[in-house]
């Protein structure tokens, strides 16, 4: 099973990343699954390790026995626990780059506050004696938009690497992976000030990526409930007890500054509690898709970036 290969000259001794001809395109198969990497990639091999720990996460070479066990592990994690945690993947200079860069850019943010459903409809704030389902639940947060980071930035580096884009594919054994084509939604930096707050929810896609940046000084803890509707159950005496504070199982990952994390939300319901401290969190959303031309809905474009 091949997780992506190095290239090797006439005498076998391995070529620097940074020069591979693969990164515009080529498909890396693992198995069945192919990840069709985009030809805009922006970030050389080389570059990328001056940011990620390469060291500890081979992403430059997922074919070697170091590469395959952390492709397994994440694998296995999102099976198991429903999401996979991969502290450190960020050096702490990059970290700290990313926070200034991220903080810099705030003021730009579009804020919103929104009242949703657990699925994520609109709604009126839910009454105690209202069913659930149906009830609203509050989301306070502001969102930079992808067009807002500056092209030579900590996040764009990350997000525009067809080495992170093929390892993505690869853990999360998706058939293909592409970068989102949408100018705003592509990426975003996601601000939670005190107060602010993510409603649980399910998402509308089947994994969400994120990166942390800074936790909040208290609260701003991402919990979820691993696998509580299937394919053909939306379960919802299940959601409803969820909802009403009857479900003692929800997880919580730990996030510190520099994890990536992934994780299946379409079928795990996952909240971020409120934050609290003068310190915001700030984590960044990096958005795939199984096809190369995919753009949010001009609704959704309102709803999070305000254009």
């Amino acid at each position: 099973m091949a997780y992506g290969r190095v290239r090797r000259d006439a005498a076998g001794a391995r070529v620097a990343a940074c020069g591979s001809s693969w990164l515009g395109g080529c498909p890396v198969c693992y198995g069945r699954h192919t990840v069709s990497l985009s030809t805009t990639s922006q970030t050389a091999a080389c570059d990328l390790a001056a940011i990620v720990d390469i060291g500890r996460y081979p992403l430059d070479d997922l074919e070697s026995s170091a590469g395959r066990a952390l492709v397994d592990r994440c694998r296995v994690e999102l099976v198991e626990v429903g999401a996979c945690e991969l502290p450190g993947f960020l050096r702490p200079d990059a970290v700290t780059r990313a926070v200034a860069e991220a903080l810099e850019l705030k003021p730009l943010a579009h804020r919103s506050v929104v009242i949703h459903t657990i699925d994520l409809r609109p709604a009126e704030a839910a009454s105690d004696d209202e069913d659930p389902l149906v009830g609203g639940y509050r989301t306070a947060k502001a969102s930079l938009a992808y067009d807002q980071v500056p092209t030579r930035s900590v996040l764009r580096a990350i997000y525009e690497s067809d080495l992170v884009s093929r390892f993505i594919g690869s853990a999360l054994e998706v058939d293909s992976n592409y970068r989102m084509a949408d100018e705003l939604g592509a990426m975003n930096i996601m601000y939670h000030d005190p107060g602010d707050e993510l409603a649980w929810h399910f998402d509308n896609a089947d994994f969400a990526v994120t990166l942390m940046l800074q936790p909040a000084h208290r609260g701003g803890i991402f919990e979820f409930v691993r696998m509580l509707r299937t394919p053909t159950d939306s379960n919802p005496i299940g959601v409803r007890r969820l909802l009403r504070g009857q479900n003692d199982s929800a997880r919580t990952l730990q996030c510190e500054a520099g994890t990536l994390a992934l994780f299946r939300g379409r079928l795990s319901p996952h909240r971020v509690t409120v934050a609290e401290g003068a310190r915001p969190r700030i984590n960044a959303v990096l958005s795939y898709a199984p096809v190369a031309d995919a753009r949010l809905s001009s609704s959704a474009r309102a709803l999070f970036y305000g254009r």
